[in-house]
């Protein structure tokens, strides 16, 4: 019998995560969900975790993988997802790279329809996240920093 797909959410990864730790997770093949953060875990738990939980391949999960390894910005559907690795390539001693990923944001929640003001707002919000990665984490090298811009939500 072929495993179950269940759409992943926060919830679902919590409880196979808790599952897993207990020798009990079922066969399931996760597939992306409402939630870039979960599939961000996902990744993180896999990778420390090789085989301990499938997964369907997907768009976001390819470009997660290309910026994480190049450590530059990758975008999907038009600059409407974006990731970029906390810890990214610099060129010619400049993190531009970030300066881009923070322009990208902004541009796809203008055309989205938001205020100028609050996409300037919520950038703002997510560069001083960025900061906090570099200021509080022992691993910023396992940072990435992504968002997800639709007519209604900014994730």
């Amino acid at each position: 019998m072929p495993p179950a797909r269940e759409p992943l959410t926060f919830e679902v990864l919590d409880d196979l995560v808790l599952a897993h730790e207990r020798s009990r997770a079922p066969a399931v093949r996760l597939q992306p969900g409402p939630s870039l953060g979960a599939l961000i875990e996902l990744l993180r738990f896999c990778d420390d975790h090789p085989g301990a939980l499938g997964y369907a391949p997907s768009p976001e999960i390819d470009a997660l993988k290309r910026s994480l390894d190049s450590r530059k910005p990758i975008y999907l559907d038009g600059e409407r997802i974006g990731f970029v690795p906390a810890r990214r390539a610099l060129h010619q001693g400049e993190d531009f790279h970030w300066d881009a990923f923070k322009l990208a944001m902004h541009k796809a929640m203008l055309a989205a329809g938001f205020q100028s003001l609050f996409s300037r707002g919520l950038v703002g919000a997510m560069d001083e996240m960025q900061n906090n990665i570099h200021d509080h984490s022992d691993a910023v090298d396992t940072g990435v920093i992504a968002y997800r811009i639709s007519a209604d939500r900014v994730e």
